[in-house]
């Protein structure tokens, strides 16, 4: 089964809650593509106060520790805050990188 982690916003504008619940309906997306989706932004925030910065530093290591065993990372949204270093250290491990599109409302997969 593929691996893929779930690059999205969390703390960006400020809609937290907001944030969460799309990235779960990424992680839907993925399962039912046959994925086994990785979102530590919606796992790791039950536990870690990212309001305290020693633990939103922790939050992001684990997080890169995930990144490591995955086979892709799949962002969606506007790339901001730790999204960044993500994708950076997807770029570093030769992770495949997919920027999903939204189409009228819909992300899709873009085209090969």
């Amino acid at each position: 089964m593929k691996k893929v982690y779930i690059c999205s916003p969390y703390a960006s504008q400020g809609i937290k809650e907001q944030n969460v619940k799309n990235a779960v309906k990424y992680c839907r997306m993925a399962m039912e593509k046959g994925c086994l989706p990785i979102a530590p932004h919606v796992f790791y925030t039950q536990m870690l106060d990212d309001d305290i910065e020693a633990e939103r530093a922790a939050g992001l290591a684990l997080g890169m520790e995930l990144l490591k065993g995955c086979d892709e990372i799949w962002v969606f949204g506007s790339v901001k805050g730790g999204m960044i270093a993500e994708i950076q250290k997807a770029g570093e491990l030769g992770i495949k990188v997919v920027f999903m599109l939204k189409n009228g409302g819909e992300w899709t997969w873009p085209k090969a």
